[in-house]
C-alpha cells in the first residue's frame, strides 16, 4: 500500500474546511495550524509533502526544516509571502490560485471609484449622521466618469477585468504593466486603450488610477509623493492590491492638500492598520478592511482551486498555476 501524503495548512481563515479534507481524503491528510509560531511552523512541516499558506511566510529557514517538502500552495493570488529564490533553490514547485478572486476584487475596484466620483459614502454621512440634504449647494460635485480616463497600473487577471468593466460605462484606458510586454496588454472588446509607455506616462495622463501590481522588491513604495504630483489635481487613487505599494504618509499629505481628489483603499501595508494614523482622518478617503477579494462563493471558489493544485503536486502532476 502506497504511503499516505502530509498536507499542512496554516495562515488562513477560509471557512470550507471540511471541503478541502474531502477533497483529498484518498491520497493525505490534512492539518490546519491557525496561525502557528515560528517554532510550531517548523515543527509542523518537518515531514510535511505540502504546505498550504495565505498569511504564514514561507522562507529558506522553514524549508530548511521541510526535507520532503514537494510543494508550497498559497490561497489567492500574492505570493509575497513566500520566498520564492529560497524555494527554486531548493527544488520547491509553489503554485497559486489567480482565478478565485478576479471578478470580485475587479467589481470591489470600480464599486470604491464610483463611491469616490459620486460622493456616495461622504452624502450618506452627511444625511445620516450631520442631518443636512444639501442637494443644491456646492457641499458635493459627483463626478461623471463617461468619458474621463481611467489608469490601470498592472493589466493581469484583474487589472484586465477592472478595465473592462470600466469601459461599460464609457470611460476611456490608458494601461501599464511593468511586467509584461506592450503586445500583451490589448484593450477589452469596444474600449478606448492607450498603452503608456512608462509610470510617468501614465500618471500625467489619467483622471483616477487603480492599482493591480503584485507586492514585489520593484513595486513597494512604487506611489509615494514624487507620483502624486505628477497626477492631475484632483484625481483619484484606488487600491485593491497590496498596501505596501503606496506610500500612506504621502498619500495622506496629497489627500490633505487636496493634490488628490480622493483615495479608496482595501488594503494596507499593516492590516490591521494603525487606527491612529493621520490618513484615517482624511474625509476624501474611503476604507474597507481587506475584503474586496469576497462573495458568497468566492472563499469556497478559492479552497478547491488550491487543493486541486495540491493534489496535481503530491501525484506528480504539473499545477495549473505554477508560480516557480
Amino acid at each position: 500500500m502506497s504511503r499516505r501524503f502530509r498536507v499542512v495548512s496554516a495562515g488562513a481563515g477560509l471557512p470550507h474546511r471540511d471541503r478541502e479534507i474531502e477533497a483529498l481524503h484518498d491520497i493525505a491528510d490534512l492539518e490546519f495550524l491557525g496561525y502557528p509560531s515560528r517554532d510550531e511552523l517548523k515543527s509542523a512541516v518537518a515531514d510535511a509533502d505540502v504546505f498550504l499558506t495565505e498569511l504564514t511566510p514561507v522562507d529558506g529557514e522553514v524549508l530548511d526544516h521541510a526535507p520532503k517538502l514537494r510543494g508550497v500552495v498559497v490561497y489567492g493570488v500574492g505570493t509575497e509571502k513566500v520566498d520564492l529564490n529560497a524555494a527554486r533553490e531548493r527544488g520547491v514547485v509553489v503554485a497559486h490560485t489567480p482565478d478565485a478572486f478576479t471578478s470580485e476584487v475587479a467589481e470591489h475596484a470600480i464599486a470604491l471609484l464610483l463611491a469616490l466620483a459620486r460622493c456616495v459614502t461622504a452624502s450618506d454621512v452627511d444625511v445620516r449622521e450631520r442631518h443636512k440634504w444639501r442637494t443644491y449647494d456646492d457641499t458635493f460635485q459627483p463626478r461623471r466618469l463617461r468619458g474621463s480616463t481611467l489608469g490601470v497600473l498592472g493589466y493581469g487577471r484583474i487589472g484586465r477585468a477592472t478595465a473592462a468593466l470600466a469601459a461599460g460605462f464609457g470611460m476611456r484606458l490608458v494601461v501599464f504593466d511593468p511586467f509584461l510586454p506592450a503586445d500583451r496588454l490589448t484593450p477589452p472588446a469596444g474600449a478606448e486603450m492607450r498603452v503608456a509607455s512608462d509610470l510617468d506616462d501614465l500618471l500625467a495622463s489619467l483622471d483616477a488610477l487603480t492599482v493591480h501590481v503584485p507586492l514585489t522588491d520593484d513595486t513597494r513604495g512604487m506611489l509615494g509623493a514624487p507620483q502624486f504630483a505628477r497626477m492631475r489635481r484632483g484625481a483619484l487613487l484606488i487600491n485593491v492590491s497590496r498596501g505596501g505599494i503606496v506610500d500612506h504618509h504621502a498619500l495622506q499629505r496629497a489627500l490633505a492638500s487636496g493634490a488628490l481628489g480622493g483615495a479608496g483603499l482595501d488594503v494596507f501595508e499593516t492590516e490591521p492598520p494603525d487606527f491612529d494614523h493621520p490618513l484615517l482622518r482624511e474625509a476624501n478617503l474611503i476604507v474597507t478592511p481587506h475584503i474586496a477579494w469576497k462573495s458568497e462563493t468566492a472563499a469556497l471558489d478559492c479552497e478547491l482551486a488550491a487543493v486541486a493544485e495540491v493534489r496535481r503536486i503530491l501525484l506528480g502532476d504539473e499545477p495549473l498555476h505554477r508560480v516557480i
